[in-house]
């Protein structure tokens, strides 16, 4: 059983998965959890109280590590023994290393404060999101439950009939290269979660309805999705607002225009 709501306020149920988990194995997909007093103090809840096998976090996220490791935490060393030994000599040690090198650099103490303020940005950071959302005629989408990421939606680019994956109605482009307009202005955390309506999409034996990537079957507009993570200043947030407010006005004027673009310098 997968258990991955990093975007929604899945904390509401941690503890009554891991109760029912008694003959499933039960993973935690931790992603920003770290960051969050609140996600650390239910895990630990439901390990007390029910099953929890794994709970797999990212160095990235968490540690202000490049990208390419993961922590993996077990209340039962075996399990982590026994993950070890499906990488014996082919996993990468660079991440090891490079966790091992912040944490010595950063110590407790500014690891501490940098959690603290990472918190106490939060607020600030959606605040700020709301301003530009509502210059632009979008709204946040209501998450109470997720004390780390922020979404606002994007209905400029949500089409009144149902799209296909390879066109766009109107001679519009599709929402994902908004995304892609943010990463070259240097906004790489960012994400645009565009459903698509009354499609299924099948991983294997699991089926997604209305696309892979939104957290409920065809949400009724596209969505973007922002982190308040880890090592972020104000200045951060007060730019990342300043280009994203750039990019949608934009986005918007070349929307007007039924022009196709996929990237911008």
């Amino acid at each position: 059983m997968l258990h991955h709501r990093a975007h929604l306020p899945f904390v509401a149920w941690t503890t009554d998965v891991a109760i029912l988990s008694t003959e499933v194995p039960h993973i935690i997909n931790n992603a920003y959890g770290i960051q969050s007093r609140r996600c650390c103090g239910l895990i630990d809840a439901a390990c007390r109280e029910g099953r929890v096998d794994f709970v797999v976090q990212s160095l990235d996220k968490n540690f202000l590590v490049p990208v390419g490791g993961a922590a993996i935490l077990a209340q039962d060393s075996t399990l982590i023994d026994e993950v070890c030994r499906v990488y014996p000599g082919r996993a990468s040690g660079t991440p090891a290393l490079d966790l091992m090198i912040t944490l010595l650099d950063m110590g407790r103490t500014e690891f501490k404060r940098l959690l603290d303020m990472r918190e106490e940005l939060f607020p600030y950071m959606r605040d700020t999101i709301h301003r530009v959302a509502t210059k632009h005629g979008e709204r946040l989408l209501n998450t109470p439950g997720n004390p780390i990421s922020i979404s606002m939606s994007l209905t400029v680019t949500t089409p009144t009939s149902t799209p296909t994956s390879s066109a766009y109605p109107s001679g519009l482009a599709s929402p994902t290269a908004l995304g892609s307009m943010l990463f070259s202005r240097g906004i790489s955390g960012a994400r645009v979660v565009h459903p698509i309506p009354d499609t299924i999409t099948t991983i294997g034996t699991t089926h997604f309805s209305g696309g892979f990537g939104p957290h409920c079957p065809n949400y009724p507009t596209s969505y973007l999705t922002a982190a308040c993570a880890l090592g972020m200043t104000q200045h951060d947030i007060d730019e990342f607002a300043h280009r994203l407010d750039q990019t949608l006005t934009d986005w918007k004027q070349h929307q007007n225009q039924n022009s196709s673009i996929h990237t911008y310098p």
